[in-house]
């Protein structure tokens, strides 16, 4: 997962300044990915820090479905954060709050 978030880190400074970005939802689903099946000790705090990042971009880089769906295998799969369903239920109370401001985007199966 380290390297998947240089490569995140190198997609977002050759994005700026250009019209065009280099850096989108699905490259932020990647690293989170990368976390939840790292192993990680960090591994939920990155995919949840991520996330929030994705939450606070003003770009059409916004989280989708599987960007919540990762952070919740992050927790589920990790075997160094204290295994609570509440951190769980807390991602997924964020996207449905989410779901509710960007008028359904977000549809949970």
């Amino acid at each position: 997962p380290g390297l998947a978030e240089k490569f995140l880190g190198f997609l977002d400074v050759q994005s700026q300044g250009q019209e065009t970005l280099w850096i989108d939802t699905r490259s932020y689903n990647i690293v989170i990915n990368a976390y939840a099946k790292s192993g990680n000790k960090n591994a939920v705090k990155r995919a949840e820090s991520l996330l929030l990042q994705m939450e606070q971009m003003d770009s059409k880089v916004k989280p989708n479905i599987l960007s919540y769906s990762g952070v919740i295998s992050c927790i589920a799969l990790s075997t160094h954060h204290k295994i609570d369903a509440s951190s769980a239920e807390e991602i997924l109370r964020r996207l449905e709050m989410r779901q509710e401001i960007v008028n359904h985007e977000l549809k949970p199966d």
